[in-house]
């Protein structure tokens, strides 16, 4: 998806760890947003934690995920 897309884009579900958003920052060389679900403890899941994604978001991204895991 990342070598097709022209402007900022968003692949909305899916993700189940914080590691895929960089796995899908690195890929799409920052091209491709990716959105998180009921993996997501703010919507019941327990895989993932909101804190960590605004954090990871936060501090830049890729330079974020050696701080949270």
């Amino acid at each position: 998806l990342g070598e097709w897309v022209k402007i900022p884009t968003t692949y909305a579900g899916g993700a189940k760890d914080v590691g895929d958003l960089e796995l899908v920052d690195r890929l799409s060389g920052g091209k491709v947003d990716l959105t998180f679900g009921s993996a997501l403890d703010i919507f019941g899941g327990s895989l993932v934690r909101f804190d960590k994604l605004v954090h990871y978001n936060s501090a830049g991204r890729s330079s974020a995920s050696q701080e949270i895991f």
